[in-house]
């Protein structure tokens, strides 16, 4: 049993967990080769026994919540098919008899039988007329006799149905406690068997544990002494290169000491050099304008001596200027070299207190890993304290299972005492709040009913005043939309009416220029311009009024007008033809009455757009504008 335990534990919890962790840790082919059940598993690298742990316990979780899903459909699918079974041996309306023909129940069962028919015979003869062999009487006392026996059937139906439905639940409920009392001593032997299977396999899990634990402590006391050997060899390696660090950087601080001290000796020494030579320079210069001058004052030259004077002065002050420069040069080296004393002095410090902070978190490192091995030790005296309670928990969990054991079976008596008398106090009491339920069910749908009834009557009145109030706002806009449109029409044609005239006028002064140009020429017009004048004055004539049935009148514009008169028919040249410059005029008229047209034809439509929108809403016929 325990083998088996152990192998279904390693196939379908431990292993499915070590190779999620290793997959996680970039180590998942380390378990592809386990085939066999005596296979050891290893733990992967850098995994926590916490972690593994904690997965195994999620693992089995979800392992029972699995198997009592299907413990609860396998109930599910038995209780569905006996319900099932039981529908099936129902036939039509008749109820099932089957579980009242046990012997283990024993109950009496008595129908209520009324004097019905005594009732309605009686009810009857009260209001009849007797002569001789024959009993008469009314329709309406017929009627009423019939609707109260009506009425006394469907009352003992109904109470007949209630007494039967009571019956076959208190069958159902004895049946259902007889089984749940079997389910209960089936449950407790299977318990028994439980409890007596996990004790065996904790004692032998201990001792595996303990045995594992001791191998589990040798192996990591090997390791943390492998672990303070790498640590102690490491803190060697790290100590030997700090000091190597520090005497190389000490050289180097040197070297560079000696060097910057080399270089400022040179500076100065240069310096010092260049001086040295500007002086003998000057003294040379001062001993040759000496001897210059006895020369000069031997062999009595007249040559001028100030210049050699202002020479000399010159030189004088560029001698000074340089032993000022010479000065200066010094201070600068000399505030180099403190300025690197201090830079040099400086870094010196600033190395050696970085030395004695690391040292400081070295030391601080050290202290807090002490501390971190004794809390482990005190963790590990507390868990060994906490196993030895959970010992003395179990022998008092067992103790106490027991004394429930006693306590649930007095309880039990008691309960099903009780049960039976709050079973028959709450059918009684069900049958009358299902009575009460009923009636105050209809008392509400009566209220409910007339609230209805007052809000839509309301409603109707208010919907009533809105229309009245709608209809009367879309005759005002209609009334206005047709003022809007007639006094758009007449200014409209009032337009047409003044465009008329300008074209009238218009073409008279075309016909005189016309004749005039007749008059100064022998020949006769063209027959183009005869046309032209012709259908100009036929427009004119065949333009309707605006009191005539066609609305907008038609304009013919023509081709080609003439306004200058064609001056090449004045010369005396007949062959010759001079063509007149073209003018604009028209086509701004045809412009303009162009776009009267499109406005009025654009306004009007919108309009009656507009009004068929408002009558449809309003819910009136259309009239035609």
């Amino acid at each position: 049993m325990y083998r088996n335990f152990c192998k279904v534990y390693k196939t379908e919890v431990l292993l499915p967990v070590l190779q999620s962790v290793a997959r996680r840790l970039g180590q998942g082919e380390m378990y592809e080769g386990i085939a066999l059940e005596t296979d050891p598993l290893v733990m992967p690298r850098g995994a926590s026994e916490i972690e593994v742990r904690a997965k195994q316990l999620v693992r089995l979780f979800e392992n029972h919540e699995c198997h009592m899903i299907m413990e609860l459909r396998k109930k599910m699918s038995k209780e569905f098919t006996l319900v099932l079974a039981e529908r099936g041996r129902v036939e039509e309306t008749a109820l099932p008899t089957d579980l009242w023909k046990r012997p283990v129940m024993k109950e009496s069962f008595t129908i209520l039988k009324p004097h019905m028919t005594e009732s309605f015979y009686e009810k009857l003869m009260n209001n009849c007329e007797e002569k001789d062999d024959r009993v008469t009487f009314s329709r309406k006392h017929l009627d009423t006799c019939v609707a109260d026996l009506a009425r006394d059937v469907m009352a003992r139906e109904k109470s007949n149905f209630e007494s039967y439905t009571m019956f076959y639940e208190n069958l159902l409920r004895a049946c259902h406690q007889n089984l749940y009392q079997r389910e209960q001593e089936v449950k407790q032997l299977r318990d028994q068997l439980k409890t007596t299977q996990q004790n065996i396999l904790v004692e032998v899990q201990c001792q595996l544990a303990n045995q594992g634990h001791d191998l589990i402590m040798e192996i990591t006391a090997l390791r943390a002494k492998v672990a303070e050997m790498r640590e102690m060899n490491l803190n060697q390696q790290s100590e030997i290169r700090e000091r190597v660090r520090q005497e190389y950087d000490e050289l180097i601080q040197s070297l560079f000491n000696s060097t910057f001290m080399l270089k400022n000796k040179f500076d100065e020494f240069r310096n010092e050099l260049h001086d040295d030579v500007f002086e003998k320079v000057s003294e040379t210069r001062r001993e040759a304008l000496k001897a210059m001058s006895t020369v000069r004052e031997k062999f009595g030259s007249t040559i001028d001596e100030g210049q050699a004077g202002e020479m000399m002065s010159k030189s004088e002050k560029l001698r000074e200027l340089q032993h000022e420069n010479h000065v200066l040069s010094t201070l600068i080296l000399k505030m180099k070299a403190m300025k690197t004393w201090r830079q040099n002095h400086d870094s010196v410090q600033h190395v050696s207190r970085l030395r004695e902070l690391k040292n400081e978190s070295e030391n601080n490192k050290k202290v807090c890993e002490t501390m971190k091995m004794e809390a482990e030790e005190q963790i590990i005296l507390l868990r060994q304290q906490i196993v030895a309670l959970r010992k003395a928990l179990a022998d008092q969990q067992k103790e106490a299972n027991d004394v429930k054991k006693q306590l649930d079976k007095e309880l039990k008596e008691k309960l099903e005492k009780t049960h039976e008398a709050m079973q028959k106090a709450r059918s009684q009491k069900q049958l009358e709040q299902a009575k009460q339920a009923n009636i105050e069910k209809l008392l509400e749908e009566l209220q409910d009913k007339e609230c209805q009834l007052a809000t839509l009557a309301e409603e109707k009145d208010r919907n009533l005043k809105q229309n009245s109030a709608y209809f009367e706002k879309i005759k005002r806009d209609v009334d206005v939309a047709r003022k809007k449109l007639q006094h758009e029409r007449n200014m409209k044609l009032d337009a047409f009416q003044r465009v008329d005239d300008l074209q009238a006028v218009v073409y008279d002064y075309e016909s005189c220029v016309s004749r005039t140009q007749s008059a100064f020429t022998p020949m006769t017009p063209s027959t183009g311009k005869r046309s032209r004048v012709q259908s100009a004055h036929r427009s004119i004539a065949s333009r309707g009024t605006p009191s005539s049935g066609l609305f907008p009148p038609a304009i013919i514009w023509p081709n080609n007008r003439t306004i200058t008169p064609d001056m090449g028919n004045l010369n005396n040249e007949p062959s010759k033809k001079m063509q007149r410059p073209k003018t604009v005029g028209g086509r701004l008229r045809s412009r303009i009455a162009d776009q009267l047209l499109n406005e009025l034809d654009f306004d009007k439509h919108l309009t009656i757009v507009q009004l068929e929108e408002l009558a449809i809403e309003g819910g009136k016929p259309i009239a035609n504008y």
